[in-house]
């Protein structure tokens, strides 16, 4: 071997980047920030930088490891710094692994530590007011308020309260006419009786649910319902749409209604005497025992005209047909109120005749020719008319 022989060798030192993870930052039920520092970029002029996460800490062996290079482009940098990643889609209230990581092609990769955070526990979810349905017009006392089950997306969470609240105005619950507040016993439903509400009253309600970790849901949608107006009891006075109906007993409470109307009722024959008002239809949804007492206005005696006679009919069965009865008992003519008594309901109306009681015209007859020759028959037919009885 020739020892004044020189051999030169090159060779090319490559030297990976350099990154850090940093905490994560804004940390949300369903979101984060992932944070890393490039430190370094080694012999290469640019580094891409990324971030991977999972439920886990290793994540070169199992297939639940994600990265943002499946939603956004890995970012190159060309100095030095730091960079970030918002994440969202995540489940509350669990612990996620992550790291950062950089690469520089044909220089190596590093990664950063494994760091983790957790995500906030979630808001129950939103319950609905499940009875009284709403618009209900005829709620018993006492009546029982209902949501469904407690729903929550966080792992192991529980349903530790719910509050409920009744208010008199609708959207308005500053000063609600009942209040559960912080209630652990009554979850799912709560009944309310005459200590806390009041008959013939409409109430507006509504229910949130409170978690393990102290999180209150959004409240559920307003409901309402009206109570009824015929509440159980002795001696029950109830004065619906202008009427006066007395109950000597009511077993279970319910609604009274009144309608009304100027056609002769279905399978009923046309009153003998003459009708004063329209016919009306009570009913009750409330359970009764014993007699009841009804009372029907009228409208009384109107300049020379005065309403004489006055009945009450009502519409009652006699196992073939629907006949009318005089159940009168009483006339109240200072408040223009007739009234009678019955052991069911069905229809009723006043009967009565208008009378004119204006000032007198003469009666012979030969006073009537005179009229008529001097003022025509039209006249005449005017003035007796006046004279007689005027039925409606």
């Amino acid at each position: 071997m020739d020892s004044d022989k020189t051999v030169t060798a090159t060779f090319t030192v490559t030297i990976p980047p350099e990154v850090t993870t940093n905490d994560a930052t804004d940390v949300t039920a369903n979101s984060a920030t992932l944070n890393g520092t490039l430190t370094s970029l080694g012999t290469g002029s640019s580094v891409d930088v990324t971030f991977e996460w999972a439920t886990h800490d290793y994540y070169s062996t199992h297939e639940n490891t994600y990265s943002n290079n499946e939603t956004n482009p890995p970012w190159p940098m060309t100095s030095t710094g730091p960079f970030s990643f918002n994440l969202s889609g995540l489940s509350s209230y669990t612990t996620y692994h992550f790291r950062a990581k950089a690469v520089a092609v044909g220089h190596g990769t590093d990664w950063g530590a494994d760091l983790t955070f957790t995500t906030l526990p979630a808001q129950p979810t939103q319950p609905p007011s499940v009875n009284p349905i709403s618009g209900d017009p005829c709620g018993k006392l006492p009546v029982t308020l209902e949501t469904l089950s407690f729903d929550d997306s966080d792992p192991g969470d529980y349903h530790a309260a719910s509050q409920w609240q009744v208010t008199l105005s609708a959207g308005s619950y500053t000063s609600p006419v009942f209040d559960s507040l912080r209630d652990t016993s009554n979850l799912i439903t709560i009944t309310l009786t005459t200590s806390e509400l009041d008959h013939e009253t409409v109430y507006y309600w509504h229910v949130r649910h409170q978690d393990s970790h102290g999180l209150w849901s959004n409240w559920s949608d307003e409901a309402w319902f009206r109570t009824t107006d015929t509440p159980e009891g002795t001696d029950v006075n109830i004065t619906p749409d202008g009427t006066d109906i007395n109950y000597d007993l009511v077993t279970e409470d319910g609604c009274t209604n009144v309608a009304r109307s100027n056609v002769t009722p279905a399978g009923h024959s046309e009153p003998e005497t003459p009708r004063i008002g329209p016919f009306t239809e009570i009913k009750t949804t409330a359970d009764y025992e014993e007699n009841i007492e009804v009372g029907l206005p009228y409208i009384g005696s109107q300049g020379y005209n005065e309403l004489t006679d006055i009945r009450l009919f009502h519409g009652e069965w006699d196992g073939t047909n629907w006949r009318w009865e005089d159940i009168t008992t009483r006339i109240d003519s200072a408040n223009n109120m007739v009234y009678g008594d019955v052991t069911s309901f069905s229809w009723f109306y006043i009967g009565g005749e208008w009378v004119y009681t204006g000032p007198s015209v003469p009666a012979f007859p030969s006073i009537y020719i005179g009229i008529a020759a001097a003022f025509g028959a039209a006249i005449l037919g005017y003035f007796i008319r006046r004279r007689i009885i005027i039925q409606n």
